[in-house]
């Protein structure tokens, strides 16, 4: 007999550290449906130590070059992350 437990909804935060080069520290960890797949998420929400594999420095175009992202979505946050922090760098 497998238990289950209730869905439960709750508020959740991301955040996209961004380094002067304008690569994003994302973490590696594993896709709990398909074990042993690796894929490379944003930092927050719910994580378990032990499922952190690897942290690392990525620009944009080079997570969507090696395909990896936890999302399609990713890369794109990681753009609008980089600009941002450029625009308010060249701000007065």
């Amino acid at each position: 007999m497998v238990l289950v437990s209730p869905a439960v909804r709750r508020p959740t935060a991301r955040v996209l550290p961004v380094s002067p080069g304008g690569a994003v520290l994302l973490l590696q960890d594993q896709d709990p449906a398909h074990p042993g797949i690796l894929r490379w998420g944003s930092v927050g929400g719910a994580v378990e130590v032990d499922h952190v594999l690897a942290a690392g420095w990525w620009t944009p175009d080079d997570l969507g070059r090696d395909g990896t992202a936890v999302a399609p979505e990713l890369t794109h946050a990681m753009r609008a992350a980089v600009a941002g922090i450029a625009a308010a760098e060249g701000a007065p």
